[in-house]
């Protein structure tokens, strides 16, 4: 193949001169068809045409405009035109030009003009170089009246440095909810610790335990089992130079080796704090930064691990400069003598410890005590009707303190079973939680608000399945914000299968609370249909309105337990009124881990504990209506704005700084993470676009991001160069900014936009390898009674016509 680097295609003959005859395999037009044939049936090639051209020189030479098949990269092109090259009948030099698509008349033939109008790229360059003739793409909203971006966001509060939002209207009862005594809610042989209840639960409950479902199979481990590993375990622990109120870390990808793991340091009076398993241990994630911000914020603790993930570990650790690592491998602790004593605790000792929800490296370390944990097994057993003997169901991770806490220590402490299926398996299939549910008579589970939504499309896509879901008491909705639409579509696809509205439970807690602290079965009481007024206050409508929001409330308090509603002051606001939502209760942490900033900020006075939540009060409930504090949630995962906002800062063609995360409402009504940057020069690319998604999905594992481009003027910052994030999400959601979120998609081509094929014709024909002799099989023909059907059956050896309408 030539080497155009002379320019001397810079001026030549599209006509074509000295085109071959016939027998050659050339055309009036000047294209090359023999040499276009042979390239056609190559699978690498996805479209071709071949134009004759004649350079300031006189000389002849062809251009091969190829529109690569996907996955065909330039050197594979490049040996494809070589050989065809050499094999036409021809001497001309060959050369190739990768280009997006091939230009064509209004009759589907290679457009010679055209081709000889682009520019000759090499074919080491991406088919991006080559400009794509024809009208831009259209978006939908210029021809249809497409339904709304987000949902109405009456409830959204000014931005809570801000004035108080209840200023000016201080009628009504104070936003302060007392829970009942928790006295009678307190059994005689409940334990007081986590250690007498796990010798509990094996003393009178030898039958009871766990039951794992893994990726490698599955496993039954009764409570007596548990305690024992558990001491060998401890034995081991102790060896190493360990004791109580020492931090150890687990990251073991096997869930009986976690709980094993977790009791071993719990019997042991050491602290133990879980981090999920990687994505990988190649480079660096989002997972192992959380990691190693939790491994230098404990001193270095060690890390009980197990199976490959050790040597992996250690690898990562070693490339990544972790000097002092320490990993454990808990299959070296096995076979140690079981612990004669065990740690005997206070009530209010620190139990484990809980990693806040961060995304990444900046977690704050939670203390959880023993006390805590004990106080929610007794509140749970009042409000989801906790019988002994019952059946617990958890598919999410470990590491989240809603499946440590609420689903494995106490059902322990209530003496109940349980079953943990690996989370992996349920999202590749969500209708095994159903299975599970089934298989073990389970009376209580769980989810986010989003694995709800999981089933309702998985139940919906498969109508022939069918579950006797009988034995389900409660599924708690907790972890995120809980929303009136995917409980709905939820409720409709499961009560066939015998669960009802009141079975699920709505739930809001934290770490810092020993998870829920207020529990609201889905009745009609549960929906809230708000508007909010000009004073701030909210109005309580019998029903949705234009402009109204639809909420859930999330109860009362659990006994023992106040809540009120502050303004940005400190004041008790009126009911009805949106404000900062604080707790009281022995439940709540003692405090973060070596963090007194955090302390001083969360911590208020008088036993008060500032969520960081927005909530507003009615009739001794509370509502959730976002959140003071900078976290947006998906997936049950919280993610720092500041993060996202670091990790698209960082994408070549974004101008650091000019980045704002900000959490929106979507259409199927769950929370949506949007994100408002300023390009560095010009209008948004798609290129840039994908790179953000692409750093995004990398860094965070965040993929459905509304992405909005906006100039520099139109970003919002105070003088002191904060970001708004408020006002800015506060526009977006007014639509100020609804050019800037169309230009996004039309430069990525997003799911708004029509795609050019739906609007301009377009004739893409296709040259298929004839296969000659007995084997070519027969060919059938799907046309109308027209001539050039029937002259197309004509001319194909062992034509079968058919007409569309089978006659």
């Amino acid at each position: 193949m030539a080497d155009h680097r002379d320019g001397t295609h810079g001026t030549d003959d599209p006509s074509g001169t000295g085109s071959d005859g016939p027998g050659s395999g050339g055309s009036p037009d000047g294209r090359d068809l023999a040499l276009e044939a042979a390239l056609a049936a190559r699978p690498a090639v996805l479209d071709v045409a071949v134009l004759r051209r004649t350079g300031t020189d006189g000389r002849g030479y062809r251009v091969a405009y190829v529109v690569p098949a996907p996955g065909a990269d330039p050197g594979t092109l490049r040996r494809v035109v070589d050989a065809a090259g050499l094999r036409a009948p021809t001497g001309d030099p060959v050369l190739l030009s990768v280009i997006s698509r091939v230009p064509r008349d209004g009759h589907g033939r290679p457009d010679p003009g055209a081709l000889a109008a682009l520019p000759v790229i090499p074919g080491d360059a991406t088919p991006e170089a080559v400009p794509a003739p024809g009208p831009a793409r259209l978006h939908l909203d210029a021809l249809l009246d497409l339904p709304a971006r987000w949902q109405p966001d009456a409830t959204a509060t000014a931005d809570t440095d801000g004035p108080d939002p209840g200023d000016g209207d201080d009628d009504g009862p104070p936003a302060w909810c007392t829970g009942p005594d928790p006295e009678p809610h307190r059994h005689p042989d409940d334990p007081d610790t986590l250690v007498t209840a796990l010798l509990a639960a094996a003393d009178r409950e030898p039958d009871l335990g766990v039951h794992v479902i893994g990726e490698a199979g599955e496993r039954a481990i009764g409570y007596p089992e548990l305690l024992a590993a558990a001491r060998r375990v401890l034995t081991a622990l102790r060896a190493q130079g360990l004791g109580p109120g020492d931090p150890v870390l687990l990251h073991l990808p096997d869930l009986g080796d976690h709980l094993v793991g977790l009791w071993a340091c719990l019997l042991g009076g050491m602290r133990p704090v879980a981090v999920a398993q990687a994505p990988g241990y190649d480079r660096r994630n989002a997972v192992l930064d959380k990691l190693e911000h939790a491994w230098r914020t404990l001193g270095q603790a060690p890390v009980l691990s197990g199976g490959g993930t050790v040597a992996a570990l250690r690898g990562y650790g070693e490339r990544a400069g972790w000097a002092g690592l320490r990993v454990l491998d808990l299959a070296g602790c096995r076979d140690a003598e079981p612990a004669a004593d065990l740690h005997s605790p206070r009530p209010d000792e620190v139990a484990f410890l809980q990693l806040s929800s961060g995304s990444t490296g900046r977690s704050k370390v939670i203390q959880v005590t023993h006390g805590g944990v004990i106080r929610y097994a007794q509140a749970a057993r009042r409000a989801l009707t906790v019988r002994p003997g019952d059946v617990f169901a958890n598919w999410l991770p470990l590491d989240h303190v809603v499946g440590t806490l609420s689903f494995h220590l106490a059902p322990v402490v209530l003496r109940c079973a349980q079953v943990h299926a690996g989370t992996g398996l349920v999202l590749a299939d969500p209708l095994r939680w159903l299975d599970v549910l089934q298989r073990h008579r389970a009376a209580h589970s769980w989810s986010p608000n989003f694995g709800f939504t999981l089933i309702a499309d998985a139940v919906r896509a498969n109508p022939d399945r069918r579950w006797d879901l009988s034995s389900v008491r409660t599924l708690v909705n907790a972890g995120e914000q809980c929303t009136e639409p995917v409980m709905a579509r939820f409720v409709a696809a499961v009560e066939p299968f015998g669960i009802t509205a009141p079975a699920v439970v709505l739930g809001w807690g934290m770490a810092e609370t020993c998870t829920m602290i207020c529990h609201q079965p889905l009745t009609a009481a549960a929906v809230q249909h708000v508007r909010r007024s000009g004073s701030g206050r909210l109005t309580l409508l019998d029903g949705p309105e234009p402009g109204s929001s639809t909420l859930l409330s999330m109860g009362p308090p659990d006994p023992g337990t106040e809540f009120r509603v502050t303004g940005p002051g400190g004041a008790v606001l009126p009911e009805l009124t949106i404000g900062r939502l604080q707790v009281r209760s022995a439940r709540v942490t003692p405090g973060y881990l070596n963090n007194p900033a955090a302390d001083a900020e969360a911590f208020v006075g008088d036993g008060w504990f500032d969520t960081g939540d927005l909530a507003f009060a009615t009739g001794g409930r509370i509502t959730i209506t976002g959140r003071a504090k900078e976290i947006i949630i998906v997936n049950g995962v919280h993610h720092f704005c500041h993060e996202i906002e670091d990790v698209v800062g960082a994408v070549d063609g974004v101008t650091p700084s000019f980045v704002a995360a900000v959490a929106v409402p979507s259409p199927a009504g769950t929370e949506q993470p949007a994100v408002l940057f300023v390009p560095r020069s010009g209008p948004v690319t798609g290129r840039v676009l994908a790179a953000v998604r692409e750093a995004l999905a990398r860094r965070l594992q965040l993929t459905a991001v509304v992405l909005v481009a906006v100039p520099r003027e139109d970003f919002d910052k105070t003088t002191s160069g904060k970001i708004q994030r408020a006002a800015m999400r506060a526009r977006l959601l007014a639509g100020e900014l609804d050019d800037a979120v169309r230009a996004a998609e039309l430069a990525e081509a997003g799911p708004r936009t029509v795609p050019d094929c739906l609007y301009r014709p377009l004739w893409t024909p296709r040259r298929f390898p004839v296969v000659a002799g007995p084997d070519a099989g027969r060919t059938l023909v799907v046309a109308g009674d027209s001539g050039p059907a029937r002259s197309l059956a004509g001319r194909l050896p062992g034509a079968v016509p058919v007409r569309p309408d089978g006659v």
